[in-house]
């Protein structure tokens, strides 16, 4: 049987055929890009900075020159890979800046690579002046800020003291001055005699300015400070209650150890009622000594106002 000699030829073809392809690398090609600012002429802090690239590059690296952003930190990784030919960065700081963008093209398997440097110099205008929140943490009270009246409107008590009171504050742009009768204010740290409106004025780094005044709305507390409700738990007695009078009989069963009493007691809505320093509500009751008589039962109303109740207390026979 005589031998095929082709028998091994597409294998052969097959072997020429990958070293051959393997010897040709793919070109490389230089890159070819450019990029513009949209509105390049009213940047403002806190808006997007749109780029819009053309061209071609296999890698379009964008350095926004801010901080630890800008292109002098390169070949660290400080850039932002391009997408869809687009880009878009927020400025939070007035100033100018550099924008650089690297396009980069890699031919012979990557063993070569062009690179072509752009760059465009802006200008951030930060005239941002608004107040975004508003605090004073010691009665915790948050202000309803109206941007368009140019309001802080919030509601306390009358019987508080307003004559030094420190608001917490937040600026939408970092770099406002914020200043009140010409004394610059330290959020958390300038007290203020909220006594009548205080107007917060608010400049911007580019100048611009905005008054923010103070609204105050007080209420009055309530002067509600009756007794509702007395009594004894283990043993369960209520006691009677003389409204008139103000007087309070409390009867115990006999045997009652009146040195250890746990009691508990109930009084108008925002009031508060004690015994022996001690504040009574409706379910955890609280021990006290009823083994001498009277007793005194305070309740303080919200306007802190008090009314004494006289407390006996008695065994049965």
């Amino acid at each position: 049987m005589k031998p095929n000699r082709y028998k091994f030829l597409p294998i052969s073809v097959l072997v020429t055929l990958m070293v051959f392809i393997s010897c040709t690398k793919e070109p490389l090609v230089e890159p070819d890009a450019s990029f513009t600012v949209e509105n390049i002429e009213e940047l403002k802090a806190g808006t997007p900075v749109i780029l819009n690239f053309s061209g071609a590059a296999d890698f379009i690296t964008v350095f926004t020159g801010d901080t630890l952003r800008e292109y002098q930190y390169y070949p660290q990784d400080k850039g932002a890979i391009v997408s869809n030919m687009t880009f878009s960065y927020n400025y939070f700081r007035q100033g100018t800046y550099t924008i650089t963008a690297l396009a980069t093209s890699y031919g012979n398997w990557a063993e070569d690579s062009e690179q072509d440097v752009m760059s465009e110099e802006i200008t951030i205008v930060d005239s941002r002046t608004g107040i975004t929140d508003f605090l004073i943490k010691s009665l915790d009270i948050k202000g309803d800020i109206d941007q368009d009246a140019g309001t802080i409107s919030f509601s306390m008590s009358s019987l508080l003291d307003r004559t030094a009171l420190v608001a917490s504050f937040f600026t939408e742009s970092p770099d406002a001055v914020v200043s009140v009768n010409d004394i610059i204010q330290v959020s958390d740290v300038t007290p203020n005699d909220f006594t009548d409106p205080v107007v917060y004025s608010v400049v911007a780094p580019d100048g611009t300015t905005q008054d923010y005044t103070t609204d105050i709305t007080l209420f009055f507390p309530s002067d509600e400070k009756q007794l509702f409700t007395f009594g004894m738990i283990t043993p369960e007695v209520a006691a009677t209650i003389d409204e008139d009078a103000k007087t309070v009989a409390l009867v115990a069963p006999a045997g009652t150890d009146l040195s250890r009493v746990r009691v508990v007691g109930t009084s108008s809505p925002l009031s508060s009622v004690k015994i022996q320093g001690k504040t009574l509500d409706p379910v955890r009751a609280k021990t006290v000594d009823l083994s001498t008589s009277p007793q005194i039962i305070t309740v303080t109303a919200e306007d802190l106002t008090t009314q004494d109740y006289e407390l006996t207390t008695t065994l049965a026979e």
